[in-house]
């Protein structure tokens, strides 16, 4: 049973390590395994078992932001992020399940299956003042296509609205990178008398905008996806397919183009299904991603960022902190505050923040080797770092992958 139990520990924290968490997503709940440890002081277990319960829950309700939260926007939103991990993260729980559970040594640990409410956390965001995808301006997207020369171009909207298609999901990944959000339209479009909205397969802007009216979105992106004839077979059967991407977004509010973009691109496979697929959605990723980034910067310019030399005026030195390692979005608490507390400095500001790496700017009254020996004097509690420095990079700290026993 005990061989068992530490191969279930194993496999459920491999995945959740690694990002790679069993995360089922539904309308209002967000299930979660999550991995917890906690020392075990004396022969007190019980005491133990309850704190690794309690960080596991905490580790569930930080995957579940990380979830809600675009990549970009971590780094911005890290100190509001920061306020929720430090609060009642089990708040956010309505109830969970210990799966697993064992002592390695003087080490209690936890596997720990949690549901935590959407709608809630959702809401403890926006009170911080975090932009989650919920509120990002919706755009409807529009693609027809015609990934075999000898078929007919396919719209999701043909018909009557409720629809999917080939490369939507990919555009609307690409969009939430710039803070905008595909609209959903997986009910009929229906006017302000309740009639339905029927545009034709290639729509006009006109038709465009009456749709996107009916899906209360701010944008709609209109465009063609075709995929031509493949070229002469290459070694080993495979085939070229190319395929191109043309396209324009308007703004509903106005009806003025914003932007228009085309791209191409091929793919090698064997399999004409297969090979027309791949190359429309890479070329469908491209184009969205162009559009997206114009949209972007139409609705809000990049506030100009001061110099980072501007702290060198006050006589503090700027040192560049680079933090590499799976799942650090938990330990940047601990190695912030840990920062923070060390003599001299004047500001820790986070620059940017993705599920394995985040860029800090120290404004330290020392150089990079004197903040690099303060900061290996600390301890960090559950993980182990290995820090370097020099005049050139800065401080660079690695936090090594968590070993299972």
């Amino acid at each position: 049973m005990k061989l068992i139990i530490n191969l279930i520990i194993s496999v459920f924290f491999t995945l959740v390590i690694a990002g790679n968490a069993l995360c089922e997503s539904g309308q209002d709940i967000i299930q979660v395994p999550a991995f917890g440890t906690s020392q075990i002081q004396k022969t007190d277990t019980m005491t133990a078992r309850s704190e690794a319960v309690k960080k596991a829950l905490s580790k569930s309700v930080e995957t579940a932001l990380f979830q809600m939260i675009p990549h970009e926007n971590l780094a911005s939103d890290f100190k509001n992020i920061e306020s929720i991990l430090t609060g009642d993260p089990a708040a956010y729980v309505r109830d969970y399940k210990v799966i697993g559970e064992n002592t390695v040594g003087k080490e209690y640990r936890v596997i720990v299956n949690s549901n935590i409410i959407k709608a809630k956390l959702s809401a403890a965001t926006q009170a911080s003042g975090m932009e989650s995808a919920d509120s990002f301006p919706k755009v409807l997207i529009l693609f027809s296509e015609k990934l075999n020369p000898a078929d007919q171009a396919s719209s999701w909207w043909a018909g009557n609205g409720a629809g999917s298609s080939v490369c939507e999901p990919e555009a609307a990944a690409s969009l939430i990178s710039k803070k905008l959000k595909a609209s959903d339209h997986s009910q009929p479009a229906l006017d302000e008398t309740g009639k339905s909205v029927v545009i034709s397969p290639s729509p006009t802007n006109e038709e465009a905008l009456k749709l996107a009216r009916a899906y209360k979105a701010d944008m709609v992106i209109i465009g063609q996806i075709s995929v031509s004839e493949p070229a002469n077979s290459v070694s080993g059967g495979l085939k070229s397919f190319p395929a191109k991407v043309e396209a324009r977004i308007i703004n509903v509010a106005d009806g003025t183009e914003i932007a228009s973009a085309s791209e191409t691109a091929s793919a090698l496979n064997a399999d004409r299904i297969a090979g027309s697929k791949q190359a429309a959605i890479q070329a469908t990723k491209q184009t969205t991603a162009k559009l997206a980034t114009a949209a972007s910067a139409a609705l809000k310019k990049t506030p100009q960022t001061a110099p980072a030399a501007a702290a060198s005026a006050t006589g503090l030195k700027t040192i560049p902190v680079s933090i590499n390692g799976q799942d650090i979005l938990g330990k940047m608490i601990p190695i912030r505050t840990a920062m923070t507390s060390i003599k001299g400095m004047k500001e820790v500001k986070t620059l940017e923040m993705n599920y394995s790496n985040a860029k800090l700017q120290a404004s330290y009254d020392g150089d990079a080797a004197t903040l690099s020996n303060e900061l290996a004097l600390k301890n960090f509690e559950n993980f182990k770092m290995e820090i370097s420095s020099s005049p050139e990079s800065g401080i660079v700290i690695n936090i090594p992958d968590q070993k299972i026993q």
